[in-house]
């Protein structure tokens, strides 16, 4: 619903009460079609110079209240990061490894179900998470650096992205208190800029290299992400749908001078090699490594033999260590 206020100069009122007075009712002019509801209520006398008709809409489907945010709120985060909060945006500027970053939430239609604390743990995320990968991954498209997350009451599950602009629902933090790495999961479809699924040797790669880089770069070395999300699910039974296996591939094979998973990266992001030509992309991934030589088929079997297919990934509670990570430190392998 929306309220109209109008403001009428003294000239304009004169010419309304001149209309009222041909009317049928001495008192007020109404009717269904072109002729408008004039109320005196709604009527002002201005001594200044005539203007324009003013309007002012009120909408209720937007929430009318000034973000509960200071500057300060994010203090700590990183240094010499720049808040600006104004409007229904939270406006983030900072320097990480040299990059200059932005991140800005959009909250125009936040209804709070996201609290404030969530919201700030959020910008944390950004700020630990999208540097480190895209000081792996983004330097190969050139991605996006400006990113903004819109916290929004609106109709879908969970999360979802175009280009620059992730989209959160509002409610989903709301019900599951501790899933702020599904804005992991969503920056990597940032950073991947566009793959075209025509190039991939399945499509299903674009979803389950989001997951790995979930899993690798979750937010505080996965305090959170590993007690409300399984790095394995029933379905996992093949390569299309494994993200264990390039956690595998990547931990085992990757060195920092033949680094398996930027290589795959890169074959998916240059559209070099349709869907039928992935024997030649992997033998391109695989090259310089123990692996080389190894049909793709053959390594999964090798994956799929070993315990680290088998061993249990999820906790029960926040800040536990898995089986996988007691047995194979693979989110310490990055700062080695």
């Amino acid at each position: 619903m929306k309220k109209i206020s109008v403001i009428i100069t003294a000239a304009v009122m004169a010419a309304a009460l001149f209309s009222c007075s041909m009317a049928e009712d001495d008192d007020k002019v109404s009717g269904t079609g072109s002729v408008a509801e004039v109320s005196t209520e709604s009527v002002t006398e201005s001594s200044e110079a005539p203007s324009e008709i003013s309007i002012s809409t009120e909408d209720e489907s937007i929430p009318s209240f000034r973000l509960p945010f200071k500057a300060e709120d994010f203090d700590g985060i990183i240094d010499g990061l720049s808040v600006a909060v104004g409007g229904s945006d939270i406006i983030q500027k900072g320097t990480v490894d040299g990059m200059n970053y932005s991140i800005t939430f959009q909250l125009g239609k936040w209804h709070r179900y996201t609290s404030n604390d969530q919201i700030v743990t959020l910008s944390k995320l950004f700020w630990q998470c999208y540097p480190k990968m895209y000081k792996r991954f983004g330097f190969v498209k050139g991605s996006p650096t400006d990113v903004s997350i819109a916290v929004e009451d609106d109709d879908y599950a969970i999360s979802w992205t175009s280009g620059t602009h992730i989209h959160l629902n509002d409610r989903w933090l709301g019900e599951n208190k501790t899933d702020f790495d599904c804005i992991t999961h969503e920056l990597v479809h940032v950073i991947q800029n566009g793959w075209d699924e025509a190039y991939l040797e399945y499509g299903a790669y674009i979803e389950r290299f989001a997951d790995y880089c979930r899993f690798l770069y979750a937010m505080d070395n996965g305090y959170y992400n590993d007690a409300c999300w399984d790095l394995w699910t029933p379905e996992e039974n093949n390569r299309e749908t494994s993200v264990r296996f390039m956690v595998w591939l990547d931990y085992f094979y990757s060195t920092p001078d033949n680094d398996l998973m930027k290589k795959f990266f890169t074959v998916c992001s240059e559209y070099k090699y349709p869907a039928a030509e992935w024997d030649a992309a992997w033998t391109e991934i695989l090259s310089g490594s123990e692996l080389e030589g190894h049909d793709i088929d053959d390594i999964w079997q090798m994956y799929t033999s070993s315990d680290f297919a088998k061993l249990k990934s999820e906790v029960r509670n926040e800040g536990e260590v898995s089986e996988l990570l007691n047995a194979y430190d693979i989110r310490g392998k990055l700062t080695d």
